[in-house]
């Protein structure tokens, strides 16, 4: 059968774009987030994307530094995506170091990767690998923070 195959190339086709987002209250093993993302599509089909746990880590990285819920979209071009919820840590290491990488570049890398269910119409439910890189700004050198204004932003409240 041709549809998960034109599925999957779909979704490797498309972007994916954070146009906004936000890391509060910081603990040692979660944080809050708000995210806003925009998904780009060229495709003729706008399947229902369903909810679904990605694994986001720092590209290149060994291990995710969390997983984020992604809720259910129907998938088109300009489609919006806003992610609201406490996250867990699964590394506190690995996150250390995205937020060090934040702070740092102009410019950070992340792999989003997860496995959610698809369907067109009235085709079967699919799943499909999600398995996205998307670059985001990041905040130090653009923004003119100094190295105390750095160890401010990073104090832990537990």
């Amino acid at each position: 059968m041709a549809y998960p195959k034109i599925a999957q190339h779909d979704v490797n086709d498309s972007t994916l774009n954070i146009t906004s987002m936000s890391i509060s209250n910081p603990t040692s093993d979660s944080f809050s987030l708000k995210q806003t993302q925009v998904i780009g599509s060229g495709s003729s089909f706008h399947p229902r994307i369903y909810a679904f746990d990605a694994a986001v880590s720092l590209l290149g990285a060994a291990v995710p530094f969390a997983a984020v819920h992604v809720p259910g979209v129907k998938s088109k071009d300009g489609a919006e995506l806003v992610i609201e919820q406490t996250v867990d840590l699964s590394n506190g290491s690995a996150f250390g170091d995205y937020a060090t990488a934040v702070m740092l570049n102009d410019e950070v890398s992340l792999n989003i990767y997860g496995k959610p269910g698809l369907k067109q119409g009235g085709l079967p439910k699919n799943t499909v690998t999600y398995n996205k890189t998307v670059t985001m700004k990041g905040t130090f050198r653009s923004s003119g923070l100094s190295g105390s204004e750095f160890e401010s932003i990073l104090t832990r409240t537990n």
